[in-house]
């Protein structure tokens, strides 16, 4: 594969979006508060949703 040379940069923006997060838990199974309920995350540190681990580790493939 030489398309890719030492030095090379690349890019690349994605919103991560409400689709994207209830696919993720749908896929991996992990269902928990932290990612899909609002209630339930705003008496945690985080206050807001976050995105899945899984989900992130799989951004990093792109």
């Amino acid at each position: 594969m030489n398309c890719y040379a030492i030095g090379d940069i690349a890019d690349v923006a994605k919103t991560v979006t409400e689709y994207d997060v209830y696919a993720c838990a749908d896929i991996v199974g992990d269902f928990c508060g932290l990612h899909l309920d609002e209630e339930y995350v705003k008496n945690t540190r985080f206050k807001k949703r976050i995105a899945q681990g899984a989900l992130s580790v799989g951004l990093l493939s792109t």
